[in-house]
């Protein structure tokens, strides 16, 4: 049966795959993380900057951590330059206090009691004058790993230098996809005396049950045990991914007008899921499997490699997977030459790089998110 209006409403309020959370009653896990995050907030001259894969909930850390607060909130971009993200700073705090700043959209200049200032080119210090000494403010920098300009980097670093000495009501959170702080910050994190580092890996089981546990309690649903292993198992420990897959198979629960949601629901949900999945790694994945000779062996490969624990595998260890799946669907065994090839080959330009290595015959997936991807979408192929 159809869902209702109020029904899909709740649905949204359960599980978030695609919107970050704002409400910290809903925040669910990553107690450490938000603890110091929040301790961080509160020591004035102290500058954070929360890093980590795609998909982890950095965005969702920082919005309840700085909830309640003032916060200004810029999302950055691949062409963003120093000059833009202070135009967008100024014109952000300008919108919140139109009583001391004016802003002349004709002119682009920004007068306050004290200064005229060009607001399409801006410097930090110019930034500084204009925003306050005297009450606290936090400035999230969101996405910052999308900035191409390293030297737009380098000039926030020295920005976010001289609040921490001068102007220590101004907070500085750097949000960023990263496996360290350091590589965010285009090596000068190790510059900062006063910076937080809070580094956000993958959930751990009891933190995604809690999640489902509380959506379930919101829908009036039950998840059964056998569903909740499975979700979990599929999500590779990444939020977004259980959420996607938590609405998807709760929504075909409720379509049923059942109260449980079943291994069933979730296989039905997992082909929606896949669907919905971020579009890049969806064409990713279906342009690597491609085979001109009509060969399984890319699919297996880059499903041998999402099915095992971990990050990184060796040719020996994917080809052992890759032969159980063969074995699965009555096809003959292959060497780890050939699977090595194949491997070598999804590392390339030609099948899009979905494939990383960095160290000799070891591998992982070029893109963190991909990996429960290929899981769902396997999910969806076998049901």
């Amino acid at each position: 049966m159809s869902l209702t209006k109020e029904t899909r409403t709740l649905l949204r309020t359960a599980f978030r795959p695609h919107a970050p959370i704002e409400d910290p009653g809903s925040f669910i896990g990553r107690a450490e993380e938000l603890d110091r995050v929040k301790d961080a907030l509160e020591s004035p001259g102290l500058q954070v900057v929360v890093f980590g894969e795609r998909g982890c909930g950095k965005t969702s850390l920082t919005n309840v951590g700085t909830a309640n607060k003032q916060r200004l909130q810029i999302f950055c971009e691949e062409g963003s330059n120093f000059s833009g993200i202070c135009k967008d700073i100024a014109l952000s705090f300008q919108r919140d206090h139109p009583g001391s700043i004016r802003y002349n959209a004709t002119t682009g200049e920004l007068r306050t009691e004290s200064v005229t200032l060009d607001v399409n080119n801006l410097s930090g210090n110019d930034l500084r004058a204009i925003l306050p000494r005297d009450e606290t403010l936090f400035i999230v920098l969101d996405e910052l790993d999308r900035i191409r300009d390293k030297a737009t980097v380098t000039r926030l670093a020295e920005l976010v230098k001289n609040v921490s000495t001068y102007q220590t009501n101004l907070t500085f959170v750097f949000v960023g996809v990263s496996e360290n702080a350091d590589d965010l910050l285009v090596g000068h994190a190790s510059n900062f005396r006063n910076l937080r580092q809070v580094s956000l890996g993958r959930m751990e089981n009891n933190e995604l049950r809690q999640i489902l546990d509380r959506g379930a309690q919101i829908l009036g649903l039950e998840f059964t045990e056998a569903t909740k292993v499975r979700m979990v198992e599929l999500s590779d420990r990444m939020p977004f991914y259980l959420h996607l897959l938590a609405t998807e198979s709760a929504k075909s629960a409720l379509e049923r007008g059942s109260n449980k949601v079943t291994p069933e629901d979730l296989r039905r949900g997992s082909a929606a899921a896949a669907e919905d999945s971020v579009l890049s790694l969806r064409e990713a994945y279906e342009h690597a499997i491609l085979s001109v000779k009509q060969s399984a062996i890319y699919r297996r490969s880059i499903w041998a490699l999402a099915a095992l624990a971990g990050t990184s595998h060796t040719v020996a260890e994917i080809t052992t997977a890759v032969n159980e799946i063969a074995e699965t669907e009555g096809q003959a065994a292959v060497t780890p030459q050939a699977v090595g090839q194949a491997l070598k080959k999804l590392s390339t330009q030609e099948k899009g790089e979905i494939l990383e290595t960095r160290t000799m015959g070891i591998y992982r997936f070029h893109q963190p998110l991909m990996k429960g991807f290929v899981r769902v979408a396997r999910e969806h192929s076998d049901s």
